[in-house]
């Protein structure tokens, strides 16, 4: 692998852009909230959000459970959290700084884990479920929502040099199949997977990261002039707002 593809720390990447993603209407999507957490239907005990950001998920979370860990490695992120969690008056809302593959929290101690639009940075994602199936209580839930690459590995490393050329921090868009794989691995046992297209406005997703200008048009005429299977994936929308889509994954399993 080049220099230049080799994922960068998360920290250099999402401290300088937090407020963006408190704003950012791709993570906020409070009706998608709301519907995964009335599907789940948690009552009480504790919920673990792993890889935070600005705190969506984790308030969606907070008033249907005794107590939210809102867990990130990138302290800009949890600050913001404990503004607006203490803006929203969720006192149940605690901050933890940490990595995905390092939970500090004992063994059968978490009720259920929730990972959105977060794991595609993660380093290790075989050690981060690893480190869930330790945490949750017997029967306890993971929830994982996030940007799947399609199933062939070589459209997954063009979309992955995509991703990385926008965001350095940027690991590996995994398929559903690899997720499939490393949750059953774990001892899970998955009770539904859903995969839907999800349409971005270009410049947005660009502007959000803050990318250079020197590097737009290149990420530009790699997305809109894509070809073949590729092309087929990002499905680009080319206009007076260009779009384009990224595939994600929601899949729901428990701990046996």
């Amino acid at each position: 692998m080049a220099d230049s593809d080799r994922p960068s720390d998360p920290r250099e990447s999402f401290a300088p852009v937090a407020e963006k993603y408190l704003t950012s209407a791709a993570h906020a999507k409070p009706d998608e909230l709301l519907a995964l957490v009335q599907r789940i239907e948690p009552v009480g005990g504790v919920v673990l959000d792993v890889g935070t950001g600005a705190g969506h998920t984790a308030f969606a979370f907070a008033p249907r459970v005794d107590r939210v860990i809102a867990y990130d490695m990138t302290q800009e992120m949890l600050d913001i959290v404990a503004r607006v969690s203490s803006e929203r008056g969720l006192g149940n809302i605690e901050k933890r700084l940490g990595r995905a593959e390092e939970l500090p929290f004992e063994d059968d101690s978490i009720d259920g884990v929730v990972t959105r639009l977060a794991a595609h940075h993660f380093e290790d994602v075989g050690e981060f479920v690893s480190e869930v199936g330790r945490v949750l209580k017997r029967d306890g839930w993971f929830l994982v929502v996030d940007t799947v690459g399609p199933e062939s590995v070589g459209i997954q490393k063009e979309l992955d040099h995509i991703e990385r050329l926008r965001d350095p921090s940027h690991g590996h868009d995994l398929s559903v199949s690899e997720w499939g794989a490393f949750v059953d691995g774990a001892g899970f046992s998955t009770e539904w997977v859903d995969v839907t297209r999800k349409t971005l406005d270009l410049e947005d997703w660009l502007e959000r990261m803050n990318v250079p200008e020197s590097r737009k048009p290149t990420l530009r005429e790699l997305i809109l002039d894509s070809e073949g299977q590729l092309r087929q994936y990002l499905s680009p929308g080319i206009g007076a707002e260009p779009t384009f889509d990224l595939w994600e994954m929601a899949l729901f399993a428990r701990k046996a």
